[in-house]
């Protein structure tokens, strides 16, 4: 979910997984509270995107992926997928 909120804000795109490499590292139960995602735009070449998602709870590295989207041009993005533009995805008060 994160990775393609990635796709969404920064690269101002819609996209599709086109692959996912997970390691689950320890498990997260309910009780722990709060989690932590994060995710960072590692390459993009041609249309294909590289991101690497992190996933905390109580500050220990839970769960950790590597994932590749494919990316869609704008025309593309907005008609067929209907890709409502970044600004979109930020709250607006």
């Amino acid at each position: 979910e994160i990775a393609s909120w990635v796709v969404f804000t920064k690269l101002k795109t819609a996209g599709v997984t086109r692959e996912m490499n997970v390691k689950y590292r320890k498990s997260v139960l309910v009780s722990d509270g709060k989690i932590i995602c994060r995710a960072q735009l590692i390459e993009v070449k041609r249309s294909l995107a590289t991101i690497e998602v992190k996933l905390y709870s109580k500050d220990i590295l839970r769960a950790e992926a590597r994932c590749v989207y494919y990316v869609f041009n704008d025309d593309d993005a907005k008609t067929k997928f209907l890709y409502p533009g970044a600004d979109a995805f930020y709250c607006q008060t």
